[in-house]
Parts: structure tokens; sequence; C-alpha cells
């Protein structure tokens, strides 16, 4: 199995010069890597899955549907024939997702382009499930007295995977390493 390591970087407007916000967010983001053989045995297939959700918190209520922005990049090579299949990638700001850091769904398909920029499609239907201690870190940010200063509080959780990618089983053998986060911005 190969391993792999992702590491997420978040950003709130009061911490990148930007001004703040203020309507309070939450941000919620996974990632995967996922290694697979198709059902032939031949085709070797490297997927990275990217989501971020963000939403305003006045709106965010746990385990309801919504929209995502979901980034893919997959690499694949055919063991059979010798050939390297190349990588295609693609993106969309409108893939169904429902969940928080116990688990999350992700349903959706996307267009993408492949290695020569030919039109592609990829369909997943992804369900990441929490494991061990949920992680959480408040950031005090302004000074103390500042009035709208963004207080970022930011939960993670590792996570399995299971489900479907262009057709194949995903199971959590072939799972990499799997981070959700979720951050709800607030102001004073």
């Amino acid at each position: 199995m190969r391993i792999s390591w992702i590491v997420v970087l978040l950003v709130t407007p009061a911490l990148n010069g930007a001004p703040l916000s203020s309507t309070p967010v939450q941000a919620l983001s996974a990632t995967a890597n996922l290694a697979f053989i198709s059902r032939d045995g031949c085709v070797q297939n490297e997927v990275s899955i990217f989501l971020n959700q963000t939403i305003p918190a006045a709106n965010a209520t746990p385990g309801v549907p919504g929209k995502a922005d979901v980034t893919y990049v997959r690499n694949r090579f055919d063991f059979c024939e010798g050939v390297d299949l190349g990588t295609d990638r693609g993106s969309s700001h409108a893939v169904s997702v429902s969940g928080d850091l116990n688990r999350l769904r992700v349903d959706g398909t996307i267009d993408g382009t492949d290695a020569s920029q030919a039109a592609i499609r990829l369909t997943f239907s992804i369900i990441w499930t929490g494991m061990g201690e949920i992680r959480r870190v408040t950031h005090a940010s302004g000074a103390a007295n500042a009035k709208g200063a963004a207080r970022p509080d930011t939960q993670s959780r590792s996570a399995t995977v299971i489900g479907r990618v262009d057709g194949e089983d995903v199971s959590e053998a072939s799972i990499g390493s799997i981070l959700l986060t979720m951050r709800q911005t607030k102001t004073k």
C-alpha cells in the first residue's frame, strides 16, 4: 500500500491581511489519497481528492446536504500493456456533500481533462468516517479589545474512506492519509 501525507493550511481573512467579514463562516475541508487496481487487474489508479465547503455559520446545519468545491487529480498506469495512461484532473463548484467530522458523504461527477487535454468525466461516491479523537484548536486573533476580530475554531480528525471512484470500489485497505477539518470563524 502506498502511504501519502497531505497538510491542509487554512487561512482566515483576518490572518492574511484581507478585510474581516462581519459574517461568521464555517469551512469544512477533506482530503483523500486513494490507490486501487481496476477490476480487470490491469490499471493502477492513484486519485487525490480535495474538498472545501465554506458557508455562512448561520446557514450551517450539521448533516444537511449542500454543495462544495471539489478538485481531483488521477494518475493511471496500465500494467498489462506497460503503458502510462497519464494524468487527468478536474474541478467542480457544485458537488453534493453532507455530514460532519463523524461521517461525511460526497457524491458527484466532475468534468476534467486528460494528459492530451481531451474531455473526461469522473464520477464518485465517497464516505469519510471519522476515527480517533477530534483535535481542537482555538486561535485568538487581533487585539484583546478589538471589535470584530476573527477567532477561528478549528477541529480536525483522521478518517477512513470507502465508496466508488469511476465505478471502481475503494476499500479501506487502499487509503493513504485522510484529514477532515472543520473551521468556524466567529466575530467578537
